[in-house]
């Protein structure tokens, strides 16, 4: 789940408290987001856009992530918040890296060299707002599993935006891959309908509150989850519904369809959480009907520095150490 980083131009803002983004209402969002547990929970092409974009707050020039199954991630950014490196390591073992070259705006991708590497040329830009531009890989170049006959990513800023793939595997003949991201107000993000060949095989829909928080989450992200049993509990079509009070969640009940037996299975975790600010750390400790106690620890940016999640004296903990431009 903390693998490849794929190039998608979106920001994926899932949860927000008020119209005006002010330090409480970003405050609350992290702690909504790791308490959601997004990279846990979501496929990898959202996962990987989340990392992606959107998820930073501040000047951030480098963080290292350190994961409790001792995967790590040396992720370098920009001055202008853009992702320019990526190292990830497995047991302190090298595993790969993916690195960003931009134009002199310091947000046009030009290139991208790892696993994938692909040239980009910009075919499209709107010198006035700068808000719209498209690019295409240029040449075709051969990855360790797909061969990418072209990649296209139009980007508008303000309500919608298009990604589309084709690729040429060797599990398959060649597919090509659309992802239609529609915004609303301040680009919150309200649904991601999926495409194979021009059919739509999934979606996943946020539904939000006059508050902006989002309470109902459609996550069918292949449609084929309904008729075939994956056997991997992790990867379903869910209904996420989420409770709040004063802008902290309070309950989230997920319903997950088991093709295997035909019906909807429903869960549902209650979760008390206090706040204690000590200097420019805040600590936020929620405490679980499910037996579990999660620690988060946020930093004067409102960026999640520490989580842990204690459960039957065993604990995990994930821990990202920020450095930022002076």
């Amino acid at each position: 789940m903390k693998k490849n980083l794929i190039v998608i131009f979106f920001t994926f803002s899932l949860f927000v408290f008020s119209q005006e983004i002010n330090d409480d209402s970003q405050l609350f969002r992290e702690i909504n987001e790791q308490i959601f547990d997004s990279d846990n929970f979501y496929p990898k092409t959202a996962i990987e856009t989340n990392k992606r974009f959107g998820r930073i707050h501040g000047k951030v020039k480098k963080e290292t992530i350190i994961y409790s199954d001792s995967v790590k991630n040396i992720n370098l950014y920009n001055k202008q918040g853009n992702l320019t490196q990526s190292k990830v390591f497995n047991k302190d073992q090298f595993k790969y890296v993916y690195n960003y070259v931009y134009a002199d705006d310091g947000t046009t991708l030009l290139k991208q060299t790892g696993i994938y590497n692909l040239d980009y040329k910009v075919v499209k830009k709107d010198k006035f707002s700068n808000s719209y531009y498209a690019v295409k890989s240029d040449r075709k170049k051969q990855g360790l599993v797909y061969k990418y006959l072209d990649t296209l990513f139009v980007k508008d800023s303000k309500y919608e935006y298009q990604y589309i793939k084709q690729v040429n595997s060797k599990y398959s003949s060649i597919n090509e891959f659309k992802y239609i991201f529609k915004y609303g107000y301040s680009k919150f993000l309200k649904e991601i309908k999926i495409f194979n060949n021009n059919i739509q095989v999934g979606h996943a829909k946020n539904f939000y509150n006059p508050n902006r928080q989002v309470i109902k989450q459609e996550l069918f992200w292949d449609y084929d989850m309904f008729t075939e049993d994956t056997g991997f509990p992790s990867v379903r079509n869910f209904i996420s519904r989420i409770k709040y009070s004063d802008g902290l969640i309070t309950s989230i009940e997920k319903e997950g369809y088991y093709p295997d037996n035909l019906e909807w299975r429903k869960s549902t975790i209650n979760y008390d959480c206090k706040l204690r600010k000590e200097k420019t750390i805040t600590t936020v400790n929620c405490n679980c009907d499910n037996n579990e106690i999660i620690t988060i620890d946020i930093d004067f940016n409102r960026n999640w520095i520490e989580k842990s999640i204690k459960k039957d004296n065993k604990l995990i903990k994930d821990t990202r150490i920020i450095e930022y431009y002076q």
